[in-house]
């Protein structure tokens, strides 16, 4: 009896379990009716942005699905509709408000390099970007002149919007010479200049000789000169140095060059340039530079640069130069004497004795017909007639001296000094006896006078000559 009690509760739980699961399940059902229902009469708000700005905007029921724009932009590959980072491919309806935002993901062109000899590079360029350049390329025999698009030279500003092919141009060259300009140098500098040079080592030494030459004459040579080198085909211009300035000399302008370069050198005197003498070039140093034309051409000789060192063998002792007036005065020039060392004054005497005879022996001219020399008078004068010299100094033999300054020698010059002034101190320094009216004149014959001369401050005299000159005095 027990047992059939447990079996009939049993089964009366087990009947009531599963009326309470019919219950539930009925209340879930009747609950997603209704609520559905209540769903299916909402609205949502769709919107789609593009750029980050509203494209379009509307209202759909709730679970609808959704009919989606495909955009174009160019240069861009449309990627779709994002909801955040998702893409909404519409396989499900909407359940709330969404904002729907457009991606595109932008593609690349090519540009492509052809150097015509079978060689291409491929280069890939963001749209509407430009493209840098490759490397140039090279071509034995031929030179590259630049990348061209449909027979135009490609302006590598330009922005890229499609798909291009940039080809490369050539100009044939010639095969490049070599040359030497040591020739050139040697030829032109060396062997041309008119004065006595030593070339070694890419260096000159033009040791000036001729002081009778003023600057322009060498400047004629040197613009005489230059014009043979620069008129070269395989010279496309000279560049010299000197003291910190550069002259470029071309062929059109090697006059003006040249000539502003030599009044640089000789920059050292108030002179005007016409008269400025070759002795200002003294310790001057220039450097020449031969540019070649390298396009055509090349280098067979190391250097293409030479020094060019101007010194004063045979034209003013160095010693000189380097000791005194070259440091001391603003400008040196040679004094050029008519006569060396040693000269004689012939002397004609007369039978009376009176003070004009006097002043035959020491003034006047005595040529004769047959005779030769000059009197002390025109030697006078001619010391007078040189505008370096600042005063004449008569030595005579007992060790006194009678001076003649500037002044007084270019009235000798002009006729205005009578020399009888100086007569008793000429006599007396000469040993001789006698008055100006009792000497006699074969007390002359062999006596000797001494001039020493004094420059002008800033000369110097001519390598060779010195500041003193003997006068002989002989009858005749």
């Amino acid at each position: 009896m027990e047992k059939k009690k447990k079996s009939k509760l049993k089964i009366f739980l087990i009947v009531l379990l599963i009326l309470v699961i019919l219950i539930v399940a009925a209340g879930t059902i009747l609950y997603f009716i209704f609520a559905n229902k209540e769903k299916k009469e909402l609205e949502y708000s769709v919107k789609y942005l593009v750029d980050g700005e509203v494209y379009k905007e509307e209202m759909v029921k709730y679970d609808s699905t959704l009919e989606l724009e495909e955009l174009e932009k160019d240069g861009y590959i449309f990627s779709g509709w994002f909801i955040g980072d998702t893409k909404y491919d519409g396989s499900y309806g909407i359940e709330k408000d969404t904002v729907l935002e457009a991606k595109f993901e932008a593609f690349a062109n090519y540009v492509l390099f052809d150097d015509t000899l079978g060689n291409k590079t491929k280069v890939n360029v963001q749209y509407n970007e430009v493209v840098k350049p490759i490397i140039d390329p090279t071509r034995n025999g031929y030179k590259f002149i630049g990348w061209y698009y449909n027979d135009k030279k490609f302006d590598f500003n330009t922005k890229i919007t499609d798909n291009i092919t940039l080809v490369a141009k050539w100009e044939k060259v010639n095969e490049k010479v070599g040359i030497n300009t040591d020739d050139y140098f040697k030829t032109y500098i060396d062997n041309q200049i008119n004065f006595s040079t030593n070339y070694k080592d890419n260096k000159l030494d033009i040791n000036i000789k001729s002081v009778t030459n003023k600057v322009s004459n060498l400047i004629d040579n040197v613009i005489k000169n230059t014009n043979n080198i620069i008129n070269r085909s395989d010279i496309n211009n000279i560049i010299v140095k000197y003291n910190g300035n550069k002259y470029e000399i071309n062929k059109d302008n090697v006059k003006e060059i040249v000539n502003n370069l030599f009044k640089n050198l000789t920059n050292t005197s108030s002179l005007k340039y016409e008269d400025r003498m070759l002795s200002s070039l003294y310790k001057k140093e220039i450097t020449v530079e031969f540019v070649i034309d390298s396009n055509n051409y090349y280098l067979l000789n190391k250097s293409n640069k030479y020094n060019i060192v101007f010194n004063s063998n045979n034209i003013i002792s160095s010693d000189y130069m380097d000791n005194n007036s070259y440091k001391s005065v603003d400008y040196i020039k040679v004094y050029d004497v008519s006569f060396n060392t040693n000269h004689n004054i012939y002397c004609k005497f007369s039978s009376t004795y009176n003070n004009q005879t006097i002043a035959d022996v020491l003034s006047k001219n005595s040529h004769d017909e047959g005779g030769s020399g000059t009197g002390l008078n025109d030697a006078l004068t001619n010391f007078a007639s040189n505008p370096h010299l600042a005063k004449l100094v008569i030595k005579l033999p007992d060790g006194s001296t009678t001076e003649l300054t500037r002044k007084q020698l270019l009235n000798v010059k002009n006729g205005g000094l009578s020399l009888i002034r100086f007569a008793k101190a000429i006599i007396k320094g000469l040993g001789i006896s006698g008055s100006l009216t009792s000497a006699k004149h074969s007390s002359f014959d062999g006596k000797t006078l001494t001039f020493k001369v004094t420059l002008l401050d800033g000369y110097a005299f001519e390598d060779g000559f010195n500041n003193e000159y003997r006068i002989i005095i002989s009858s005749k």
